[in-house]
């Protein structure tokens, strides 16, 4: 999936209510339930970070966010706990946010099949595929253990391990 061309056509779309989510999602690669649930008090927009509470199979965790999403994120308004909401104010729930992506696919050209919890996977395969390491991945992901982290992206990262040391004896 093309992460950029995909961002670029729902800003142009919503820039204020979908996109903020879904760029979110896809440099935070946190699961849906996390980004619906995501608090103000999670966050910190003034030092770009955000903070993942525990949950059953996932470590809490502390990841950065870019100057793009913070600045986008100080400038939303702080109607609720919860930072993302719907177009009512109502708190997102996993349907609801799938109905939103879904008028987005319906309005929109791109012909990319697609769903929030594509970015979380996107996200992990890309990381690997540009040499980050497994353990990193495992923290990034929230994984408790990193044979979790092995056993969903492994393939990809011993492919690119086997790749970048092909490409060493060139």
């Amino acid at each position: 999936m093309e992460i950029e061309k995909l961002l670029h056509a729902i800003y142009e779309y919503s820039p204020g209510y979908l996109y903020p989510n879904i760029r979110f999602t896809a440099e935070t690669a946190a699961k849906v339930s996390e980004v619906i649930d995501l608090r103000w008090d999670d966050l910190n927009p003034q030092d770009g970070t955000v903070k993942f509470k525990q949950r059953e199979k996932i470590q809490s965790r502390k990841l950065n966010i870019s100057d793009e999403l913070a600045h986008i994120l100080n400038k939303k308004k702080r109607r609720s706990k919860l930072v993302f909401l719907t177009y009512y104010n109502d708190p997102f729930t996993r349907t609801k946010l799938t109905r939103a992506v879904n008028e987005f696919k319906q309005q929109n050209a791109l012909s990319l099949s697609w769903d929030p919890s594509d970015l979380r996977h996107s996200f992990a395969v890309n990381f690997l595929l540009k040499g980050g390491d497994i353990r990193e991945l495992q923290r990034i992901l929230g994984h408790n253990n990193v044979f979790d982290t092995k056993r969903l992206y492994g393939e990809v990262a011993s492919n690119t391990a086997t790749e970048n040391l092909i490409n060493l004896f060139e």
